[in-house]
């Protein structure tokens, strides 16, 4: 794994958390290992699945290894919006952005397949052949399952590898009435799911 890699994740993470609409950015964590797959394997096409504000986005377009072809959807109104101007003083070339499913051109062919927003997966089956990478950012376990049914439905398996981040972290989230003492809440850092399609 790339130290490139590390920093790069980090800066954008940084950069995105303290924009607009931020509350559901793709985490640090799963820039890095995004920013891996680009780094270790000839990746040529992204579909990005949930494009948000962009932050996933960025990453793809500034990467050294940049895919030649990235298709990005993004169907809230608010988030598209904010992801042209977040994205306004890159090299567009070679990216494009749709608003949904029935944009996306089914002949085309991709590398690798990031889900961060809902998927129907009826109508984008055809997308997934032997040899595609998906990338599952956050747990999603209803859209990991969804998504392994439609596979075997079309002779294709899939086995996630789950990435967690090492350990958790205490947040104090409110203070205990009776004591007045803060209450420490466990909160599980997401992680990231990765993928790779195959015949049965």
């Amino acid at each position: 794994m790339s130290n490139l890699d590390r920093k790069l994740a980090a800066s954008i993470h940084k950069e995105f958390k303290s924009r607009p609409h931020s509350q559901y950015i793709a985490s640090e964590f799963a820039l890095y290992h995004i920013a891996s797959l680009l780094s270790t394997h000839k990746i040529q096409s992204v579909l990005e699945i949930g494009a948000g504000i962009g932050t996933i986005t960025r990453l793809l377009l500034v990467h050294p290894k940049r895919p030649p072809r990235v298709l990005s959807t993004e169907n809230n109104p608010v988030c598209f919006s904010e992801l042209r101007k977040n994205l306004s003083d890159l090299d567009k070339e070679g990216w494009t952005v749709v608003g949904g499913h029935d944009d996306i051109d089914l002949t085309k062919t991709f590398d690798l397949v990031i889900f961060d927003g809902d998927i129907k997966f009826d109508r984008l089956s055809p997308l997934f052949k032997d040899g595609v990478w998906c990338f599952v950012e956050g747990s999603r376990l209803g859209t990991r399952n969804d998504f392994a049914n439609s596979l075997r439905q079309n002779g294709l398996n899939i086995e996630f590898k789950n990435y967690l981040p090492g350990g958790r972290k205490f947040y104090f989230r409110k203070i205990d009435k009776l004591f007045g003492l803060p209450i420490p809440w466990l909160k599980k850092i997401k992680g990231c799911h990765i993928g790779k399609c195959s015949p049965l």
